[in-house]
């Protein structure tokens, strides 16, 4: 425990030194989400769901989230990412990569859907998603873990569905 709070410190203390590693959506929502698990972990709580970050999370992130898109599939990417390394149900391998494409999908699948051409997403389940943007999601998958793919898309629909931090 003491050597992720040791990391944890070190990383947001290089964020504050190398300003560049925050000038990017990525950066800050990276930077947003370690801090609130540091947050988190000084409580010495336990993340078992992404549902016990809530009362680490301050509110202008909450708005952040809100209000962009690529800072809301980052934050939530980073957030997936972490859980499932702790619950072994995916690896980080690949973060870069699986993150990027999950981006320039649910950018696609978000204009989509609010421009009405594909029909407005009811049920925003990874299997609605995946029945509707079968073609795009086959090449979304290249070079990516894709069970971490999956996890940040369910945690992305599940933040859709109003269940997570809302």
């Amino acid at each position: 425990m003491k050597l992720k709070k040791g990391l944890l410190v070190l990383a947001l203390l290089l964020a504050g030194f190398f300003p560049s590693f925050g000038q990017t959506l990525l950066g800050k929502a990276a930077g947003d989400f370690y801090s609130a698990f540091a947050k988190m972990a000084i409580a010495e709580k336990k993340l078992g769901s992404l549902e016990d970050l809530k009362p680490f999370i301050p509110e202008e992130v909450l708005g952040r989230l809100k209000e962009n898109l690529v800072y809301r599939i980052a934050f939530i990417g980073f957030a997936a990412n972490h859980l499932g390394v702790i619950t072994g149900i995916t690896s980080s391998a690949a973060l870069a990569e699986t993150l990027n494409a999950l981006t320039g999908f649910l950018m696609v699948v978000e204009k989509s859907a609010a421009s009405g051409e594909a029909g407005e997403l009811k049920e925003w389940t990874v299997k609605e998603i995946s029945n509707r943007y079968e073609q795009l999601l086959a090449t979304s998958w290249r070079n990516v873990n894709s069970p971490l793919f999956t996890v940040m898309l369910d945690a992305y629909c599940s933040y859709k569905r109003g269940e997570l931090w809302q």
